[in-house]
Order: structure tokens, then sequence, then C-alpha cells
């Protein structure tokens, strides 16, 4: 599996297909669905992730991402009998990573590797609330210091092949005309009218209860609000969590969709 992930062509375009291992601790959320395999620098995952918190997989270069191949330093490991986390950081950023062994293989590379060593993660990114995770299911000792080299050219390679790839789908959406029942994407939807002469609370509510919205039964994005109110996920979720105490709000398909009780 390593080695596939680390030297078919079908990396540079998000096509290599992995299986999920099976959760032995049956506390993962993560999807089981299989999707492709893409090699990126923490930063990238970061990015993702706190640009819209409610998605999964994570949308990158327009394309899902939940298999993630990761190398970087280990930093504060903790080691138990069955499990192990630590901090991988690439040079980038820094990111937690929870390897839950799935056999004697796993725990023994577990303790291969130390604190300042360098190892490859290859796992899917999870998240709870504000808390950013890897769930691995293969972690490697580095013992070759060019795979750190050639990694991050993989991950500029696939940046750039990728991104192609989603303009060009752009172009090809763009000149098909649309169907009656067609479903715009959430992030280019835009209310019809925003009060401007009224609070933060008031401009939440009147896209809540816009016609466009207060009758689709997954209510509004987080997303949707933060693009179309031009302000930061902390401010919008300091009204809305006192909102759904007072009963005015309530959330729908997930923690990230809203909508008004009235």
């Amino acid at each position: 599996m390593a080695n596939r992930a680390n030297s078919t062509p079908e990396l540079f375009t998000g096509q290599v297909i992995m299986d999920p291992r099976p959760n032995s601790s049956g506390t993962s959320s993560i999807n089981t669905a299989p999707s492709s395999l893409r090699p990126l620098t923490i930063k990238m995952l970061l990015d993702s992730f706190f640009e819209d918190t409610e998605r999964y997989p994570l949308i990158i270069d327009g394309m899902p991402v939940s298999s993630v191949d990761l190398i970087g330093m280990v930093r504060n490991k903790s080691l138990s009998m069955d499990h192990c986390t630590f901090d991988l950081y690439d040079g980038t950023g820094s990111v937690n990573v929870y390897f839950w062994f799935d056999g004697r293989q796993d725990s023994k590379d577990a303790w291969s590797f130390n604190e300042g060593m360098y190892v490859r993660v290859v796992g899917r990114a999870t998240s709870l609330e504000q808390f950013f995770q890897i769930k691995a299911y293969m972690v490697r000792t580095v013992k070759n210091f060019n795979d750190i080299t050639h990694h991050f050219i993989y991950c500029i390679k696939a940046h750039i092949d990728i991104s192609k790839q989603s303009r060009l789908k752009l172009q090809e959406n763009s000149v098909a005309t649309p169907s009656a029942s067609t479903v715009m994407p959430r992030y280019q939807i835009a209310p019809s009218q925003i009060p401007e002469d009224c609070s933060f609370e008031d401009k939440i509510f009147s896209i809540l209860r816009d016609p466009a919205y207060r009758d689709m039964d997954h209510g509004v994005s987080l997303k949707l609000l933060r693009s179309a109110l031009g302000a930061s996920q902390d401010d919008i979720m300091k009204v809305i969590i006192e909102q759904i105490r007072l009963g005015e709000m309530y959330t729908t398909i997930g923690e990230r969709h809203f909508k008004s009780s009235n």
C-alpha cells in the first residue's frame, strides 16, 4: 500500500483509492466509504479545515479529501498498549495524530520511532468542534530523508494537476444549461436581501428567514452565513449558540446547519 501511494502517477491526480481500515475502538465518526489519497502539507490541511468545518470530506483544490499522506517530525508522543498519539510537525504546521493498533505490526511500528524522528502518516482527517485530528491507519519511520523532499514535490505536483482538473470541470459545468431541478451549490447561494441598518443578530435571522432558505429541510450552513455576512466563524457561532439556548434557532442535519424556530 505504501509503495503504491509513493510511486504511482495516480497520486498526482487524487485517484489512488484506499480502503479504510476497520476502527477497533468503535469511537471514530469518519466516513467508511473509500476515497482518494492525497499528499498534503499540514498547512494545506488546516487551511481547508478552518475554511469549512461543517463539511466532510474536506474540499481541497475543489476535490474531496479524507485520506491524507503526510510526512513530518514527531513531537509530544504518548504511547500505551493499544494506541499512541503524537503531534506531527512538517515546517508548515502541526496536527495531532491518533494511531490505534490493529495488530502486532502496528504496535511494532509505534515503538520504532521516538520524538524528533520523521515519520510518514497515512490516515483520515476527522474533527470534533474545533479539534482537528488525523486517525492514522499507517505510521512508518522515514529512513531515507530524500522521501521528505519528494513528499513536498508530490504535494506541489498534486496541487497543480488537481487545480487544473477543477478549473476544467467548472468551465464544463458553466457551459451546461441548468435544469429546473438543479440544486445550486451551498457556497454559491446568496440571500436576496440583508438589512444593513440592523444588529448582527438580526442579519443572521434575516438569512435564516429569507424565502430562499426557510423551507429548506437542511437549513442554512455555517459556510453560507460566513460568505454572506463576511464575518468570522467565532462571531457567528457566538450568536447562534445563544439563540439556540433561547430556543430561537435549532440545528438540522448537523452541528453546522441551522434554522429559525419561527
